[in-house]
């Protein structure tokens, strides 16, 4: 317990010695990240987002930029997030028209159409990719769910392959007699999928 105590100390007497080269901000942001000298870090996630319009298509996905967010600074949703890309070829859901009594009648909201996704690269437990958001969307598509509710779930996927998405994928590689059936999405999955 002692030597644990002593290489603590070491490393914070480690911390506070660059201080100088990091700067006091800099320092204050180390001890905050790790929960030393205050009471946590709160986080505040966004009530509205207002994103930009798509840029082209770059390695089969588009992107779009937030051009302003409520409160300012906040941290975006899993589903905001989401929001910022899409597979190219895919047509964003356009939302329904009100009828204006009168004038023209109500223009019913169009569902989004995605593309075909092709997969091409390994994807497992830990990897954090914009491939890893395609499949849970696809898995959620096919009735494979990720996650009833909160992330994962249809129209919250993340692109973090963790135990919900491991889950999933087995459920799927069962269904469709893939083998074997472990929750590794390689080329024997990937050949299912991209027919």
């Amino acid at each position: 317990m002692l030597k644990k105590a002593i290489i603590l100390s070491m490393a914070v007497v480690a911390v506070i010695g660059f201080s100088g080269l990091l700067g006091k901000g800099n320092l204050f942001n180390i001890k905050a990240a790790y929960g030393y000298g205050g009471g946590g870090v709160t986080v505040s996630y966004c009530s509205s987002v207002v994103y930009g319009d798509w840029k082209p298509c770059f390695n089969g996905w588009q992107y779009r930029d937030v051009l302003s967010q409520v409160p300012s600074n906040c941290t975006l949703t899993a589903a905001q997030q989401s929001a910022r890309s899409m597979v190219c070829g895919a047509t964003p859901a356009t939302p329904a028209t009100p009828a204006t009594p009168g004038v023209s009648p109500a223009t019913p909201a169009t569902p989004a159409t995605p593309a075909k996704v092709l997969f091409a690269h390994n994807l497992s437990m830990g990897i954090s990719s914009a491939d890893v958001l395609a499949l849970q969307k696809y898995l959620n598509a096919k009735g494979f769910m990720v996650a009833k509710s909160g992330a994962g779930s249809p129209g919250h996927e993340t692109s973090r392959f963790g135990a919900l998405t491991r889950a999933a994928l087995i459920k799927f590689q069962k269904a469709n007699n893939i083998s074997p059936a472990v929750g590794f999405f390689g080329p024997i999955t990937r050949a299912f999928v991209n027919k």
